[in-house]
Order: C-alpha cells, then structure tokens, then sequence
C-alpha cells in the first residue's frame, strides 16, 4: 500500500517488471503531471507488466505509460477517482485489456493515444506517425475511451463506454469496492480471449473489466497493518510570503 506522497506513487524504471496487487492512493500531494502508477516510457518499459492494482484518489493519472512506451503491458486494474484520468498507455506494441476505470468524464477516461510520437529532447527511439497500431486493445471498461488522435484501425472490439449514471448498475457494489459484474450486467460473457493470456473464465466468454462474475473477489494492498514505530514527525509548510 502507497499513499500520501508528493509526486509519483510507484515508479517504473527498467524493463522485465513485475507491478501487482498494490493500491496506490493519495499521490501527487505537491504536483500534477504524475500518475500513481507511472512507467518512465522508451525501451525502458518493455516487458514489464502492471495488473491487478487498485489506483484512486489522487490528483494525476491512474496509470501511464509515458512517451516512447514500447511493450508494456497492463491489464486486470481497477482505477476510480484520479483527478486527471484513469490510464494512458503512448508508444506501440503494448497490451492493455481487462481493466476497470470507474467514473464519468475526466477521472473515469481510457486513453490510447494514436497521434503522431511528439520528439523531445530526450527522445530515444525514432517517432511513430500513429501510435498504439500494433498495440492490443481489449476487453476494458471505462466511463469513457478516447484516442487523442484519429481512430485506431482496430481494438475497439468487446470494450464499453460507461454512460455515466448507468455505471452503478453494472457493478456489484462500487461503495464497498466491489468492482465485479453485477447480476444481469453487460460485462458478463461480453468479452473476447486474449490471445497468448489464457486466463480462464466463467460462463461463454470473458467478462469486460478487471473482475469476472463467479470468479475471485481479489483485492490490492498490504493486508496488514504495521506496529506503531515511536515518534511521529510533523512538518507543517505553509505558502512562502
């Protein structure tokens, strides 16, 4: 469990990682431009993998792949309440499929950007005219999808677009965190295989999100609590006069 930093709350740095089953909140205390989740981008994120994360209640993304994303793949999360949107993944060849991102529009957004790389000065490899072209796209809901760019040619296929105040219909009960389908939801059975994934399933199909109806009720963060340490220290800033 992360919570109450200032900048990012876990940063990915190096490929062939492994993020699960943390819940990062309260991040971004003293700027923006972050996410709670944040992969640093370039060949750097290659082979990495984020699942089963809860990120929420903070004031940047939820989770991000950033510029120059190449390989990275996140699936199986559940993000609500980011005061910028819930996940972003740049670059190319990424697999982003089975993830919840809970709210309307702003914080409750999907993002898989398609416009032409942007060269910066620290840029790597070489720009991309379209992004995500050959990057996997499925089975994620989310109270909205966008593309920042022109419409991918493909990956659309077994996600959903929340309408707003429908979204408490399809979810057990998001009160109590309890992201998985509800009885009679869209989700259930409406998803495809993820090719080369091979989770199993309950019913016809895969269910849309990061739960499947009848299967685990998993949940993310340390589950305990650590004894007290002794003395607290309180720093107390206030705006420079």
């Amino acid at each position: 469990t992360v919570y109450g930093v200032g900048n990012i709350g876990i940063s990915q740095i190096g490929g062939e990682n492994e993020i699960a089953f943390n819940n990062v909140y309260d991040t971004g205390r003293t700027c923006r431009d972050i996410a709670a989740i944040h992969s640093m981008g370039s060949s750097t994120s290659a082979g990495t993998v984020v699942h089963h994360n809860w990120t929420h209640d903070n004031t940047g993304i939820g989770i991000r792949g950033d510029d120059q994303t190449r390989r990275l793949t996140v699936h199986h999360n559940v993000t609500w309440n980011c005061g910028c949107l819930g996940i972003i993944v740049k670059g190319d060849h990424n697999r982003v499929f089975n993830n919840t991102v809970y709210g309307r529009a702003g914080d409750g957004v999907l993002l898989i950007p398609s416009r032409p790389e942007p060269k910066k000065w620290w840029t790597r490899l070489e720009t991309l005219a379209v992004q995500n072209t050959k990057s996997l796209y499925l089975n994620n809901v989310a109270g909205t999808i966008e593309f920042r760019g022109k419409t991918l040619p493909h990956g659309r296929e077994a996600s959903l677009e929340l309408d707003g105040n429908c979204a408490n219909l399809m979810f057990a009960d998001p009160t109590k965190l309890d992201f998985r389908p509800a009885p009679g939801s869209p989700l259930v059975d409406a998803g495809r295989p993820v090719p080369d994934f091979g989770a199993e399933h309950h019913g016809k199909a895969p269910d849309i999100g990061a739960y499947e109806r009848g299967g685990e009720r998993w949940t993310a963060g340390a589950d305990w609590t650590d004894d007290w340490a002794g003395p607290e220290l309180v720093v107390r800033l206030e705006p420079a006069r």
